[in-house]
């Protein structure tokens, strides 16, 4: 329940005590930049690097894998820790059917 967001709603690192100060502002994927100001590396892959330097990560790879994008924009979906609530329709849907033919 205490997740902590490491990126904002646009993509970028949110600046703070929990993201090294290297990576806050940035977008956490090129695709998030325009074209002609995008780094030579994205930065997914430089906290990648930094974890193996610093000796903090186990094995670091490339691995080739399928990654959901927007269908409207292409670009990687990013999933957020929000509170979200769902209301189970299949209960409703009876009645909703009878008020839309009102």
């Amino acid at each position: 329940d205490n997740l902590v967001p490491l990126v904002d709603l646009t993509g970028k690192f949110l600046k703070g005590e929990n993201v090294p100060e290297l990576f806050s502002g940035k977008y956490i994927k090129n695709e998030y930049y325009d074209d002609s100001t995008a780094p030579e590396k994205s930065w997914d892959v430089e906290l990648a690097i930094l974890l193996k330097t610093e000796n903090k990560a186990f094995k670091v790879e490339k691995y080739v894998h399928s990654y959901p994008h927007c269908w409207r924009t292409d670009k990687p979906v990013l999933y957020y820790p929000l509170d979200s609530w769902f209301v189970k329709m299949t209960e409703k849907r009876q009645r909703l059917v009878e008020l839309n033919e009102t």
